[in-house]
């Protein structure tokens, strides 16, 4: 039995709540609600979000979070990952963010909501060059400023909804006219009900067709709060860009829980069996999901390599689901974390892990993708400089990842012993994304990967017969007959 399972059998869940209500503002109420419901079920701790344990990745997982209600979701993944999560980082010297932490996650103090301040209108995928300051006092005090209506907080949910919100408000530290580089602050925003005139507030328009987020704009006018608003220290950093990645890591840690909210949409759709060709990718997504939150999980491996395995699965959610596209853009946009990714790949800064079949048609396919690149760029006829290697290279970041992340989850599903005509079809799947690359690179005419595919279909239909014909849905992914004996499975003749 899931967590959330009996959260179906309450009023809140057991039908749209508010969504025949003309008033905007009571849906929006009922998400946050609906998110403290969910939230508290798990019963999350500090240590959960610091070692991002099992509970952490099993509550991104849960199908009610992910299908019920997406604004919801959205408020939940925030307040939890985004805002406690970075208050976590902390922790181990600043033991006074303790009872905040556990306010945010078991919603106390009157069901206190966070935000994450970070983007501004004029800074999003560039944050590092936000303008937002944090002005040091004689005091010891800091001033929080919106310069310039360009240096306005973009996006995060600050509208008073009934519910008291801080945000963690990442600003310029400025000491004696000394920029030390961006830090994140401690800012209460409102109590729920109004905001001061120091806090301009500008709601979005609300989006259509889901139910609706208080997506905001947000200025400081000169905001005072005290010293220990300050997260981390104020010395000017070794290296500001390190420094800048560091303080906003958790936005990492969304890529890949926001894919696990994918993966969990997939799973339901295929269980109400609206597309039947899902079925071919859910589980070998579901085995990519458990092996990359496994890996990412792991503080012994270089932190930019786990955020990669995270853009990684991101790509491949966001190639398998458009309708998900909110999820292509939230912890940074697909595309610019492709290109990003792919340059430090090409620079040798470090690598992705290895896969434990080489020879496979997808690891081929990865590889040939990456070297193709490599070998283009290599040439002494390019200007490195110039357009001509931004055209060689940027309209083809986003392919090379997505081929990274298909044969990481192709391995996965193959070690988690996942039906091998389930695999096989999910590997038609990808192939269909590329044809022409298998017919130069690995002797497949169009013709030959239409027969191929035919076939496994028509073998994937027999397998249906092992499939329960009943199944409640909490438990449908994990059954029993979606998994074989280990072993290799059947590769293209």
């Amino acid at each position: 039995m899931r967590q959330t399972e009996h959260l179906l059998k309450t009023p809140l869940f057991r039908k749209p709540f508010g969504i025949d209500d003309t008033k905007l503002d009571i849906r929006a109420r009922a998400s946050y609600e609906r998110a403290r419901a969910i939230g508290t079920a798990f019963d999350m701790t500090a240590e959960d979000l610091s070692t991002l344990s099992r509970k952490f990745w099993d509550l991104h997982s849960d199908p009610l979070l992910s299908t019920f209600d997406g604004a919801a979701a959205t408020l939940l993944t925030i307040q939890y990952n985004l805002v406690a999560g970075t208050l976590a980082q902390y922790l181990p010297s600043r033991k006074d963010l303790a009872s905040l932490i556990d306010d945010l996650l078991q919603y106390k103090v009157m069901c206190l909501s966070g935000q994450f301040c970070l983007t501004e209108l004029g800074h999003g995928l560039d944050a590092r060059n936000l303008e937002t300051t944090a002005t040091l006092l004689p005091s010891e005090e800091f001033i929080i400023h919106t310069p310039t209506h360009r240096a306005s907080k973009y996006m995060p949910p600050t509208i008073p909804v009934g519910i008291p919100c801080i945000g963690i408000v990442f600003a310029r530290l400025m000491v004696d006219g000394e920029d030390r580089g961006i830090r994140p602050f401690i800012v209460p925003l409102n109590d729920g009900s109004t905001a001061t005139d120091r806090l301009p507030l500008r709601l979005l328009p609300w989006r259509g067709g889901t139910n609706p987020v208080n997506h905001s704009i947000t200025s400081f006018r000169n905001v005072r709060v005290p010293h220990s608003a300050l997260l981390g220290s104020m010395d000017k950093p070794k290296n500001p860009r390190v420094a800048f990645f560091e303080c906003i890591q958790r936005v990492a840690v969304g890529s890949i829980s926001l894919a696990c909210v994918g993966v969990a949409v997939m799973e339901v759709t295929a269980y109400i069996g609206v597309k039947y060709s899902l079925r071919r990718m859910v589980h070998v997504l579901r085995a990519f999901s458990n092996w990359a939150t496994r890996y990412f999980s792991d503080p012994n491996i270089n932190f930019r390599v786990r955020h990669a395995v995270a853009a990684c699965m991101k790509a491949v959610i966001s190639t398998f689901h458009a309708e998900l596209r909110g999820i292509a853009i939230a912890e940074g946009d697909i595309l610019a974390v492709s290109i990003m990714l792919v340059a430090e790949l090409l620079l040798g800064r470090y690598e992705l892990p290895e896969t434990a079949d080489p020879n496979s048609l997808l690891a081929r396919h990865e590889t040939g993708l990456f070297e193709e690149r490599r070998a283009i760029l290599a040439s002494d006829s390019l200007n490195h400089e110039g357009r001509m290697s931004e055209n060689h290279l940027l309209p083809y970041c986003q392919a090379i990842v997505e081929a990274a992340g298909h044969r990481m989850a192709y391995d996965a599903a193959r070690a988690a012993g996942v039906m091998p005509a389930l695999i096989d079809l999910y590997l038609s799947s990808v192939i269909k994304l590329d044809p022409a690359w298998y017919v130069e690179n690995a002797d497949m005419s169009r013709s030959a990967q239409d027969r191929w595919r035919m076939r496994h279909s028509m073998l994937f239909s027999l397998t249906q017969a092992r499939w329960p014909r009943a199944w409640t849905w909490p438990i449908a992914p994990q059954h029993p007959s979606f998994l074989t004996p280990s072993g290799r499975h059947s590769q293209i003749a």
